[in-house]
C-alpha cells in the first residue's frame, strides 16, 4: 500500500513504524526520504527478513514485531504482555484445531479494488492465522510469496472451500459478498459456490 505523504504529515507524525516489505514497495520509493526531511523519524521494522529467516512466518516472527515496536515506545512491559497473551491464544487455538479431524482450505483475498485477484501466500501474517486454526492455506499451494495478483485459473484450482478477508475489505463494500463472488474465478470454487466467506478483525 503506497504512503501519501501530505496525509502523513497532516496528522502530526513525528515517527513512523514501517515493516520492511512497505519500506521497499515500489510506490514508496522517495517517499520516506522526503519524510525524514520533514523531521519524522522512520522505524523499518525487518518483518519479511525475519521470516525469510525462518522460512516461514511465525509466531516468532510476530512476537519480535511487537518486541521491538514497545522497545521503540520505551512501552517494554506493554509489548512483554501482549506477547504473553499472543502466546496463549495461540496455545488454545492449537488446542482446538487438534481437536477436530477437518482442515478446511482457505485463501485469503486482498480484493483492495472490485475485481482484484490479490491474494496472500508464504511469509505473510495471514499464513500464521490460517495455520494455526488448523486449516490449509491453499495461498502457499499456488506458490506465491507475499502477496501477488494470480490469474482466475489459479484460484479455480486451488478450490478453497473458505476465502477469508481483512475487515477493512469487508467494510469497503456495500455488499462485499456481491463484490468477492464478482472476482474472476471465485464462483467457480466451492467457498464461492458455497458463498462461505469470513473476516479477519484487524487492530484497530
Amino acid at each position: 500500500m503506497a504512503i501519501n505523504v501530505e496525509g502523513v504529515l497532516s496528522i502530526g507524525a513525528d515517527l513512523i513504524i514501517v515493516p520492511d516489505w512497505a519500506f521497499r514497495y515500489e510506490k514508496n520509493k522517495g517517499v520516506f526520504d522526503q519524510l525524514q526531511g520533514a523531521g519524522v523519524t522512520i522505524l523499518v521494522i525487518p518483518e519479511l527478513k525475519m521470516a525469510e529467516r525462518e522460512g516461514r512466518y511465525t509466531l516468532g516472527v510476530l512476537e519480535e514485531f511487537v518486541r521491538l515496536i514497545a522497545d521503540a515506545l520505551a512501552v517494554p512491559e506493554k509489548g512483554h504482555r501482549l506477547i504473553s497473551s499472543m502466546q496463549e491464544e495461540a496455545k488454545e487455538a492449537r488446542k482446538l484445531a487438534e481437536a477436530s479431524s477437518k482442515k478446511p482450505r482457505v485463501l485469503f483475498m486482498l480484493p483492495y479494488s472490485p475485481g482484484s485477484t490479490r491474494i496472500t501466500g508464504a511469509l505473510k501474517p495471514e499464513q500464521l492465522v490460517i495455520e494455526l486454526a488448523g486449516a490449509v492455506d491453499v495461498g502457499l499451494e499456488t506458490g506465491v510469496v507475499g502477496e501477488k495478483e494470480v490469474n482466475p485459473e489459479a484460484i479455480i484450482k486451488a478450490a478453497p472451500e473458505v476465502i477469508l478477508v481483512h475487515d477493512r475489505v469487508w467494510q469497503t463494500y456495500k455488499d462485499p459478498i456481491d463484490v468477492i463472488l464478482a472476482i474472476p474465478g471465485v464462483a467457480e470454487t466451492p467457498a464461492g459456490k458455497a458463498r462461505r466467506f469470513m473476516v479477519l478483525p484487524e487492530i484497530p
